[in-house]
C-alpha cells in the first residue's frame, strides 16, 4: 500500500474526531458549491438561499478547498473576502457571523475578522438548505 492509501485506510476506520471531514458533508455539497482549484475559489450555486446561509455555506466550501488542496491557510475567510465574493456588506456580514457563531454554532471566529467553519453541525445545516433550496 502506498503512504496515501495507508492514511486514507486508517482516516476512513479508526478515526473519528470532532470536525473530520466526512463524506456525508461532501455529498451533501453537490449542487450547492463548486470548487475551483486553479484560482483558489469557492462558486456557490444559484439557489435560493438567505445572505447568512451564503455566509455559512461559502466558509464551508473554503474549507474543503483547503482539504483538497492541502493547504490550511485558505480556509479562514475574512470579512473582506465574503464581502467581494458575495457581494454582502461588511456590516450584515458581522450580523450574521455573529448568529452564526453565538447562537447556531456554524462558525468560530479565528484572527480578528477571519471565521472558519466548525464541521460537527454541518450535515444538519446542509440538510436543512437542500430542504430549502428544493
Amino acid at each position: 500500500m502506498t503512504k496515501d492509501a495507508v492514511k486514507e485506510a486508517i482516516l476512513s476506520t479508526l478515526v473519528e474526531p470532532p470536525g473530520q471531514l466526512d463524506k456525508e458533508i461532501v455529498e451533501q455539497c453537490k449542487g450547492l458549491l463548486k470548487l475551483e482549484t486553479e484560482s483558489k475559489k469557492v462558486r456557490l450555486a444559484d439557489v435560493k438561499l438567505s445572505e447568512k446561509e451564503r455566509v455559512a455555506l461559502y466558509c464551508l466550501g473554503k474549507r474543503l478547498l483547503a482539504y483538497l488542496l492541502d493547504d490550511p491557510s485558505i480556509s479562514d475567510v475574512t470579512r473582506e473576502e465574503l464581502e467581494e465574493e458575495l457581494g454582502i456588506e461588511a456590516k450584515a456580514i458581522s450580523a450574521y457571523a455573529s448568529v452564526l457563531i453565538e447562537r447556531e454554532r456554524l462558525l468560530e471566529r479565528d484572527a480578528r475578522g477571519s471565521y472558519r467553519i466548525r464541521l460537527q453541525r454541518m450535515p444538519s445545516f446542509l440538510a436543512r438548505i437542500r430542504q430549502k433550496a428544493v
